[in-house]
């Protein structure tokens, strides 16, 4: 899924960088998730599975309140949000998918786009792995 060599290989080529470490998914359960590690920065993707739509919204409303709405965005995702910080949370499904961006340099890869824009860029190509899935 988001840290599977198909990601890898879709994320690469939307940022127009590849990662200088291996990405290793981790499964704790209910969160899978993983680091992409640059010269210059990193960003964290994980995916919380969840047993009832009302605790994937209450986990969900929790963090954009936690982190301060800035956009709603339309990546493919039944809801997404993108945050102050520029990172980014959508949900599908049973599922929430966090794109943690706060440790990428204000501007990253290549063509160079803000933090936010590789945030919304990297939540577009995994919502399109995603629906490819599924």
């Amino acid at each position: 899924m988001v840290c599977a060599k198909e990601a890898q290989d879709e994320l690469r080529a939307a940022l127009g960088v590849r990662p200088v470490a291996p990405v290793q998914g981790v499964w704790d359960p209910p969160e899978y998730s993983c680091r992409y590690r640059y010269g210059t920065g990193s960003f964290a993707l994980s995916v919380r599975d969840f047993e009832s739509s009302g605790a994937m919204t209450a986990f969900f409303d929790r963090y954009v309140a936690r982190h301060t709405r800035v956009a709603s965005e339309d990546i493919g995702a039944d809801q997404a949000v993108q945050v102050k910080n520029g990172s980014v949370i959508a949900r599908r499904k049973s599922h929430v998918l966090v794109v943690d961006a706060t440790d990428l340099p204000a501007v990253f890869g290549s063509p160079a786009q803000s933090r936010a824009k590789t945030a919304m860029t990297i939540g577009v190509v995994l919502m399109g792995c995603w629906t490819g899935a599924s």
